[in-house]
């Protein structure tokens, strides 16, 4: 999935939104051996195994990226009663997530030159710095 940021850059467009994780468009990057002991994110999950306790700690997979179905079912040490205590853990659901898990908006906001907002800091330095030496002045 690849957008284009020139429109957002010449002004043509303000925004671009678009949904990740939609079904059916899960990938595993193949990084470690899909396992329930060492999987990084399992101490989220109350029932899951208590995964790494430090970093690296899972087997290689060489980097082979392939489309996941079931986004669990080729883990190892899977725990009994997954499919049922944490069915919403299955993205790929169409019920669950019609719209994918989340969405991402990139918007154009116009900022103020900085040559604005350092003659406006000047400015106000210079009222602080003749109030502090206006007040001296009167103690003196």
């Amino acid at each position: 999935m690849a957008h284009s940021l020139s429109t957002l850059f010449s002004g043509a467009d303000t925004s671009i939104s678009f949904e990740i994780g939609l079904p059916g468009s899960f990938r595993d990057a193949g990084t470690e051996v899909n396992d329930f002991n060492t999987s990084a994110g399992n101490g989220l999950f109350p029932g899951l195994p208590g995964g790494q306790t430090g970093p690296n700690q899972g087997a290689d997979e060489n980097g082979v990226i392939t489309s996941v179905t079931d986004s669990f079912a080729n883990f190892q040490n899977r725990p009994t009663d997954f499919d049922t205590d944490f069915a919403n853990l299955n993205f790929n659901n169409q019920t669950l997530y019609p719209n994918g898990i989340a969405r991402v908006t990139i918007t154009v906001e116009s900022v103020p030159e900085s040559s604005t907002t350092v003659g406006l800091m000047a400015i106000a330095g210079l009222f602080v710095f003749g109030s502090l030496r206006r007040r001296n002045n009167d103690f003196s």
